[in-house]
């Protein structure tokens, strides 16, 4: 009896006894991962964001708002920027502005390193900010 209950208070003191296992600890999850519902599902999101520098673009005088600026026009450039669209015609000068576009992947498997489940991406819609130089429209 004595030895026993020696055994069990060594176990309580974190000795563990002859042929004891340790309970084993969850491996950690992931950042921007969860469990999930489903059981031992892994759910896991990483998001992106692309940007790219455009100009520095100059008129010599006003221009018509339909000629192109990289991958904007002229009317393009006035409504991100002053939030209406219509502009006929525009002045730029040394105008430099940015284009990003941010992409989010959702991954699901089973487990941390299992099978994938289903995956999916999705690109929002690409956003603009100016970031130096004079713009100039006209409605």
């Amino acid at each position: 009896m004595g030895l026993r209950h020696s055994v069990m208070a060594l176990a309580a003191g974190g000795v563990l006894a002859l042929g004891a296992t340790p309970a084993s600890a969850a491996p950690p999850v992931p950042p921007g991962c969860t469990f999930n519902e489903t059981p031992g599902a892994l759910t896991c999101t990483t998001t992106s964001t692309e940007t790219t520098r455009f100009g520095p673009y100059t008129t010599a005088d006003l221009v018509p708002a339909e000629t192109v600026f990289g991958p904007l026009t002229g009317e393009d450039i006035c409504a991100f920027h002053f939030g209406s669209s219509g502009a006929v015609k525009v002045l730029l000068e040394d105008l430099i502005f940015t284009r990003s576009v941010t992409t989010t992947t959702t991954t699901t498997r089973r487990g941390l390193n299992g099978q994938v489940i289903d995956t999916s991406t999705t690109t929002a819609p690409p956003t603009y900010s100016r970031d130096s130089g004079g713009l100039g429209c006209l409605f």
